[in-house]
């Protein structure tokens, strides 16, 4: 590997997701996987949290923070990181006033723990925001069409568009106001909705192409002109409902990359989706070790070269 090449590093984070782009001097992170202390107490198949990771590598500064949709798995283990890493540009699906109206969400008053979990991930999210504010990170609201490049990389939204952006403005602020049972039904039709106003992001380098559609599920990737993609990394864990054949074909990528926990939580990395990908000819990759991707090594990391010829690579760091 050399300066020249991109990495791609899916941090095993558990049930969660966090991505690590290189090239040269820059670097950019998708997501930091959970907050929760106990996603991380069982370490037997390499699990750690990604300031922790970040740490390992030295990794002090980034270039681009991209927080995809509000979920504890995927953004409150953010919070470590801007309170110790500066970033240069912060992205994600919020408006870049959104949360100065925000008050804060009890999770205690939640009725299930995956309700405590998502009013949390809304106060993270609040506190992230408002951390990177203090840095003077600038904050930008990415939607289709936003886009990055440097040096031959790019990274483009494809998704959410303008309808998408009004409707999560409308549903946070539903929530934000409602209170009693009204506020039930807001936060749970929030919490159901958030999956599909992910961030998807298109990565290009070296005539190769990344797909990364954060939990996007089949019914969220019909927003999107699917693009063809060399590796595609699975929308919401490998859940049966991750995407459809028709969808899968389109993408018809050559590498997939499943975000599931060892545990399988929530019926991830589903058997029935693993063998869809399978059959289509897919090398399947996993950034936790589920017992349906058969035998993996403990790792701390999955790692993807893509070569400045396009050779791609793919190896299990510990």
């Amino acid at each position: 590997m050399t300066e020249n090449d991109l990495t791609l590093t899916f941090v095993n984070v558990g049930y969660g997701e966090a991505i690590l782009l290189q090239r040269g001097s820059f670097t950019a992170l998708i997501d930091g996987g959970a907050g929760d202390p106990r996603e991380y107490e069982n370490s037997t198949t390499g699990r750690i949290r990604v300031i922790d990771y970040l740490r390992k590598r030295k990794i002090s500064h980034l270039d681009l923070l991209v927080a995809t949709h509000i979920h504890e798995d995927h953004v409150s283990g953010l919070v470590p990181v801007v309170q110790e890493i500066p970033a240069d540009t912060f992205w994600s699906t919020l408006r870049k006033d959104e949360t100065d109206h925000w008050r804060y969400l009890d999770p205690a008053a939640a009725p299930r723990p995956t309700s405590a979990k998502f009013l949390q991930s809304v106060n993270d999210m609040r506190t992230i925001l408002s951390t990177l504010q203090r840095k003077c990170t600038k904050i930008v609201q990415a939607k289709e069409g936003t886009q990055k490049t440097i040096d031959g990389l790019t990274i483009r939204v494809l998704a959410p568009g303008k309808a998408q952006e009004e409707e999560l403005a409308s549903l946070l602020l539903n929530l934000m106001n409602a209170t009693g049972k009204d506020m039930d039904k807001a936060r749970d039709v929030a919490d159901e909705s958030m999956n599909n106003f992910s961030l998807c992001l298109l990565i290009s380098f070296a005539g190769r192409t990344v797909l990364l559609p954060g939990d996007r599920n089949e019914k969220g990737l019909q927003e999107i002109a699917l693009p063809q993609a060399d590796i595609y990394k699975v929308g919401h864990h490998g859940q049966m409902d991750g995407v459809n054949e028709e969808e899968l074909k389109a993408i018809h990528p050559k590498f997939v990359v499943c975000c599931a926990s060892s545990d399988r939580r929530y019926e991830s990395a589903a058997p029935g989706l693993l063998k869809r990908m399978r059959d289509l000819g897919c090398t399947l990759t996993f950034s936790d070790c589920p017992d349906t991707a058969g035998p993996l090594p403990a790792h701390h990391a999955l790692v993807y070269t893509i070569k400045e010829g396009g050779m791609i690579t793919f190896r299990y760091e510990i």
